[in-house]
């Protein structure tokens, strides 16, 4: 239990970038002495994201005084929500713009990075350009747009 509860942050900080469970294949005697002998999963095989890497890292160094203060991990992920956010709407401009020199996969893609309160007709306008200009994905989904708005198929 001691050894648990020195591993919450790492734990939780790894389910929820890596999306995953660590050492889920392993007994509690097995994760201990894994743990115990300085061993960790391998953070790359799971998808982590540099950033996201080094701050599970840095929570689940052995000694427990090395570890960074649960605060100080909150705000470090609230900068890197910041920053997540800020190159989203870097990539919607760059689709926009991209969309509107007439390239049809940008034109889905615009179409489906815009925020969510977004205007209706710019969505339904940009992805009937790439509809119409031979993208199928575009073409499907807009398929199932129109079948939703006039009621053939449930929302």
């Amino acid at each position: 239990m001691f050894l648990i509860l020195h591993n919450v942050r790492y734990l939780v900080l790894v389910c929820y970038f890596g999306n995953w469970l660590p050492y889920r294949d392993m007994k509690i005697s097995e994760i201990q002495k894994h743990v115990l002998s300085g061993k960790r999963e391998h953070l790359s095989s799971y998808g982590v994201e540099e950033e996201y890497g080094n701050i599970i890292k840095a929570a689940w160094l052995s000694d427990p005084s090395l570890r960074p203060e649960l605060s100080y991990l909150f705000d470090v992920l609230e900068f890197q929500k910041t920053q997540i956010e800020l190159k989203k709407f870097k990539a919607v401009e760059l689709y926009k713009e991209t969309a509107d020199g007439g390239v049809p996969d940008a034109q889905l893609r615009h179409a489906f990075a815009l925020p969510r309160k977004f205007n209706v007709n710019e969505f339904v306008r940009y992805l009937t350009m790439a509809a119409d200009n031979g993208n199928t994905a575009a073409q499907f989904n807009l398929v199932i747009y129109i079948s939703m708005e006039i009621g053939y198929i449930k929302r």
